[in-house]
């Protein structure tokens, strides 16, 4: 039977996992645009990166 606790601690986890999910995405991106580091590029590969990342 499904117990509330359980439940509670099954959304904890989903969040801690999304909460990964979002800081490994980041970090990938991060790496990803290294090279165009202080160029108006940046932006736009970080952002092109995270979306990437979303619909992987």
């Amino acid at each position: 039977m499904f117990e509330p606790k359980q439940g509670l601690l099954t959304f904890r986890a989903i969040i801690e996992l999304r909460e990964s999910w979002d800081n490994t995405s980041y970090k990938k991106c991060q790496l990803e645009t290294i090279e165009s580091c202080g160029t108006d590029a940046e932006i736009a590969e970080f952002n092109t990166g995270l979306s990437k990342n979303y619909t992987d």
